[in-house]
């Protein structure tokens, strides 16, 4: 409270419908605000337990974390939770103008970007 800052929990899926395994290298979310716009890469699952046991809130609906490294099998799906730390009050965040989630794979040159 009072910090001005953000740090939420994000919960993503998608499905690999290729013809060869997605393999996750990089994970951000960009933030778009009435304030500006910002950017945060997605926090190591590694310090998953220590935000939860400091932020208890952030568990709340949280799932398996999404990771780096995954492999996403042809036809197979994922889904897990990103953390991400934005500089916006909490109001700000609640009136955001979107949350877009960026997920880099190593092999293929275009991301995968889902938007709310």
């Amino acid at each position: 409270p009072d910090q001005g800052s953000m740090m939420v929990a994000v919960n993503v899926s998608f499905q690999n419908n290729g013809t060869k395994p997605y393999w996750i290298h990089t994970i951000k979310a960009d933030l778009d605000t009435s304030s500006g716009s910002f950017s945060a890469d997605a926090a190591s699952p590694a310090d998953f337990g220590r935000y939860f046991q400091a932020f208890p809130t952030l568990k709340q609906h949280a799932i398996a974390p999404l990771e780096r490294e995954a492999k996403i099998n042809p036809g197979a799906s994922a889904a897990g939770t990103i953390i991400v730390a934005f500089p916006v009050t909490p109001d700000a965040f609640a009136n955001r103008k979107s949350l877009k989630v960026t997920i880099q794979p190593y092999d293929q040159p275009v991301p995968l970007v889902l938007t709310k």
